[in-house]
């Protein structure tokens, strides 16, 4: 056999090889993905902080100097 004959096919046969081990991986996860757990619920409690509007609402607005005068040159 004469490698030299197969040797620039190579990297056609390794991408081959790659795009197909990939596509089967994706398939499996493809076809996997609705699988239940064991049939076990897991919940997640999420506790948000709550903002008080009326004090956010009151607060000064502050701009450095240079960005009001260069909105107003304008």
């Amino acid at each position: 056999m004469d490698i030299q004959k197969y040797k620039n096919y190579y990297i056609f046969i390794g991408s081959v090889a790659l795009f197909l081990i990939a596509a089967l991986y994706l398939g499996f996860v493809y076809l996997t993905w609705d699988d239940d757990s064991n049939g076990q619920n897991y919940s997640v409690e999420v506790s948000l902080p709550i903002v008080d509007w009326q004090k956010y609402s009151s607060l000064s607005k502050q701009y450095p100097d240079d960005n009001l005068k260069d909105s107003n040159s304008k």
